[in-house]
């Protein structure tokens, strides 16, 4: 009940406030829980990867910062509809989307590949509310904040009888009749599995699960590597890759696809690298001169 007011009641604020005003409204709040983050065990390792990364381990004021961007992210899940028209929409640059239109429109399925990179239910509720037939491959279950998002995402989106999630351990033969089916799946590439592949890069060596490229293969889907990042607070971009083909299924063929969906990513993460928590685990392995990171 809580949670359901306070949803309405953040919205409500966003409609009455442009987005500068509303910044100042959230600031007390974002602030007092960035704190808490800044301190706690998410803060702790912001500041142990950003010394992996960059050989300089931030201070308290600098994971406050990046826990308020954090979060000032996660807020605006909750209004993605909103996305679509003025002052948001021009927040949001989106490149690569009509390439995704046009294979849908021909009746070719598509797998978005993604890290977890940014904040990914929004990520997700946006391409829903621009109309794009998506459906995530998700580990954990339903969360309620989630749902309220991507409920307001799909009325826009005219989405109501598309599914919104399959579960990874229960769903994997639904998800596949759905893409068989035309739609889309989202499916995260940088999670633990038997069946991976090592991709060697300037940021290190990054091992994807191959399930999403094999899935695409027997489905007859093209693969578009997609990324949303946040500039600054409240400014984002969304990148889609050029579609793949789909593969054969062969070795060559799922690393010829992998290798393209890293070098579409990688750009972006070398530019904001405190927006992926997992660059610096067993993942994403960083074999790093320090600052190599740093955008040219």
């Amino acid at each position: 009940m809580v949670a359901s007011y306070l949803f309405h009641g953040l919205r409500a604020i966003e409609r009455a406030c442009p987005p500068p005003l509303l910044a100042a409204v959230v600031w007390p709040g974002l602030a007092t829980l960035g704190i808490a983050e800044a301190c706690g065990s998410l803060g702790r390792q912001y500041r142990r990867r950003m010394a992996r990364v960059h050989g300089v381990r931030p201070g308290l004021w600098e994971s406050w910062r990046h826990a308020v961007d954090r979060l000032s992210m996660r807020l605006v899940c909750l209004w993605p509809e909103r996305f679509l028209v003025n002052p948001w929409r021009s927040r949001l640059s989106i490149t690569g989307l009509d390439e995704v239109r046009d294979r849908l429109t021909a009746g070719t399925p598509v797998v978005f590949a993604v890290l977890h990179f940014g904040e990914l239910i929004l990520l997700h509720s946006v391409l829903r509310a621009h109309g794009i037939p998506v459906a995530s491959l998700a580990v954990t279950g339903d969360r309620r904040y989630r749902d309220r998002s991507e409920a307001v995402a799909e009325a826009a989106g005219g989405l109501r009888d598309v599914p919104r999630r399959f579960m990874r351990d229960t769903g994997l033969r639904q998800a596949y009749c759905f893409l068989r089916s035309g739609g889309c799946l989202l499916i995260a590439c940088d999670l633990s599995s038997t069946h991976s592949v090592d991709i060697p890069t300037d940021l290190g060596t990054v091992r994807l699960t191959t399930g999403a490229f094999k899935m695409a293969g027997m489905a007859g889907a093209c693969v578009v590597p997609v990324i949303l990042w946040q500039e600054r607070r409240w400014r984002f971009g969304l990148a889609c890759g050029s579609p793949l083909d789909p593969s054969d299924g062969s070795t060559d063929a799922v690393k010829r696809i992998a290798e393209a969906c890293v070098a579409h990513w990688v750009p972006v993460i070398k530019r904001y690298p405190e927006q992926y928590p997992y660059l610096d685990n067993r993942i994403w392995t960083p074999a790093l001169e320090h600052g190599t990171t740093s955008p040219a």
